[in-house]
């Protein structure tokens, strides 16, 4: 499977590289990483592109939206 096809099946099913999770969710990178390092939020891989899960940021999202409001 060619990593173009990789990318596009990742993006049919709702899953987004860091940039445009931090673009549609307006989340600061620095927290994206911090997610990331305590394995909270798991990530996809192709060659050096990573992407992550719409509902996976949402939930997060939500969840620090309910813990600090």
């Amino acid at each position: 499977m060619t990593k173009l096809k990789q990318a596009s099946d990742l993006k049919a099913k709702g899953i987004y590289t860091r940039q445009k999770v931090i673009d549609l969710f307006q989340i600061a990178h620095p927290t994206l990483r911090v997610w990331q390092k305590k394995g909270i939020l798991k990530e996809a891989q192709v060659e050096r592109r990573v992407y992550f899960s719409r509902k996976g940021i949402e939930a997060l999202f939500n969840q620090e939206r309910v813990n600090n409001g």
